[in-house]
């Protein structure tokens, strides 16, 4: 109905199960004033879209890295984006680096975040 001809629906977010979510809703939840409780992308995903009337026609694990100069600019960041603002951007990066990981060289770092993305056509 929303979807022209020869058009896809794409949903890419956070999947269940994974370090990002694992992160989000046990760190960011603990450390947030008003918490974090996610819902993210799991195994009635796909069959949610199929009942819309959408036909999956890739269903996969993406990885996205966060690219930052530094750990300290990483744990800043995020910090600030989870409103984790009684952390030290430190703590916050030790949190990061434990639960989802740093890939890290002469380029600066990457958090190792991935995402679940499903693409979609019309049925």
């Amino acid at each position: 109905r929303l979807v022209r001809p020869g058009g896809r629906v794409v949903l890419a977010d956070v999947a269940a199960a994974t370090p990002p979510a694992e992160f989000l809703n046990g760190f960011v939840d603990r450390n947030n004033p008003m918490g974090h409780d996610g819902h993210f992308l799991d195994g009635r995903t796909a069959s949610l879209l199929e009942d819309a009337g959408l036909a999956v026609v890739a269903d996969e694990m993406v990885e996205v890295p966060w690219q930052f100069e530094d750990r300290r600019v990483a744990g800043e960041f995020c910090r600030n984006l989870f409103g984790m603002t009684a952390l030290d951007a430190a703590a916050v990066a030790d949190a990061m680096g434990e639960e989802i990981g740093f890939d890290e060289d002469d380029g600066g770092v990457r958090l190792k975040w991935t995402l679940r993305r499903l693409v979609c056509e019309p049925r």
